[in-house]
């Protein structure tokens, strides 16, 4: 809980952390697709979509992102099941995935780290939310690698 309200007190992220980095969206949802996909853009990500988590798989074959912000609940792979994969080979394991959830009750929130997974934000999202705590993710990667 202290590094989430930590992350909210933080202004901003040193533009560097902007420069290069590429975002797999994987949403089912169009409309929550291509809010996603705009708004990361104009924050200056290199952004790709996937519209469900075989697409997106296909997709990270091809070329590995930066990071993944997923849905947990899609039709067929579910957001959870896609992370446990990645997180299970060991080429893909290193990619950090950030899970975008309607449902904040304790359990939903547990099984989302107890698959792997970095970080979640709790839908609704607005635009500044959503490259506010998408910069404080990749900082803070930034950061942990820095003093590994």
């Amino acid at each position: 809980m202290w590094q989430w309200l930590r992350q909210l007190c933080r202004k901003s992220v040193p533009q560097r952390i902007l420069k290069n980095r590429s975002i797999l969206i994987v949403e089912d949802g169009e409309g929550e697709r291509r809010f996603y996909s705009r708004t990361l853009e104009k924050a200056g990500y290199d952004v790709d979509t996937a519209s469900d988590a075989f697409q997106a798989m296909k997709k990270i074959d091809k070329k590995m992102p930066d990071l993944i912000l997923t849905d947990v609940v899609m039709p067929g792979m579910d957001g959870k099941e896609m992370c446990l994969r990645l997180k299970s080979d060991e080429r893909t394991a290193h990619i950090p995935v950030v899970f975008l959830t309607g449902s904040v009750k304790g359990g939903e929130v547990v099984d989302c780290f107890g698959v792997g997974a970095e970080y979640y934000l709790e839908k609704p999202i607005d635009a500044r939310g959503l490259v506010h705590q998408i910069d404080m993710v990749l900082s803070d990667l930034e950061q942990e690698a820095a003093v590994s």
